[in-house]
C-alpha cells in the first residue's frame, strides 16, 4: 500500500521571530493596512510582506514565506483581541463573586498589540450602536 506523503510540520515561531514581526508590522502598518489607492497597491503590500519575511528569516532558524508571516500576524492579532476582550468586556466586569470588580491593567504585550491594531478594533466605537441590538431598538 502506497502512503501519501505527509507534509512535515514547520517549527514554531521563536520569540525573536515574533518580536521582529510585531516591530516590522508596527513600522509598516500604514502600507499594510490602509486602503488601496494609487500609492498603495496590491504589489506594494505583497512586497512589504516579502520584506518582513526576509527580515524575520534573518533572525529565525526556519525559512518563512510571506504568507506564513501574514498568517502568523493574523493569528497574533486574533489572539490579542480575544484575550483583551475577555478581560475588559462588560460581561467580565459584571461577574459574580462578591466584592467590587477588579480591573486588571493590560500587560506590556497587550499594550503593545493595542498600539499596533488600535483599540477601536477591539472595543468598538464609543457611542456606536451594536448591530445585534439594532433590531431591538427599532421595536
Amino acid at each position: 500500500m502506497v502512503r501519501p506523503e505527509v507534509k512535515a510540520r514547520r517549527p514554531n515561531f521563536t520569540s525573536n521571530e515574533l518580536e521582529k514581526i510585531k516591530f516590522l508590522v508596527s513600522e509598516k502598518k500604514k502600507v499594510l493596512f490602509d486602503r488601496f489607492n494609487p500609492n498603495i497597491t496590491h504589489q506594494l503590500k505583497s512586497s512589504t510582506w516579502g520584506f518582513i519575511a526576509s527580515e524575520v528569516n534573518k533572525v529565525g532558524a526556519a525559512n518563512r514565506t510571506a504568507n506564513e508571516i501574514k498568517k502568523k500576524w493574523e493569528n497574533l492579532k486574533s489572539e490579542s483581541k480575544k484575550s483583551t476582550n475577555q478581560k475588559y468586556s462588560k460581561a467580565s466586569l459584571r461577574k459574580t463573586g462578591g466584592g467590587s470588580p477588579t480591573v486588571e491593567l493590560p500587560t506590556d504585550e497587550e499594550s503593545r498589540m493595542l498600539e499596533i491594531i488600535g483599540e477601536t478594533s477591539i472595543f468598538g466605537i464609543d457611542g456606536g450602536i451594536d448591530s445585534s441590538e439594532f433590531g431591538k431598538l427599532a421595536m
